[in-house]
């Protein structure tokens, strides 16, 4: 599914960077050319996985959320 996908919002939680899973999601998109973005998870305090910390993360809310994905498509 991210073969066909524009973006890649990644939820950003408590351990979200020691999940194989979204470290090998995250590189596949980036090695296709699909933009990635992430954000952070209320309460949470988990780092992005090695990839994407060099990104700025998206505000955790509605708007900011929509205009990120918006400005990308």
């Amino acid at each position: 599914m991210i073969n066909k996908s524009h973006i890649v919002l990644v939820l950003v939680g408590e351990n979200t960077d020691n999940r194989p899973w979204v470290n090998y999601e995250v590189h596949h998109a980036k090695c296709h050319g699909i933009k990635v973005i992430w954000t952070q998870l209320p309460n949470t305090t988990g780092a992005p996985p090695k990839e994407i910390r060099h990104l700025k993360p998206v505000p955790f809310n509605m708007k900011s959320l929509q205009q990120t994905i918006r400005g990308n498509l």
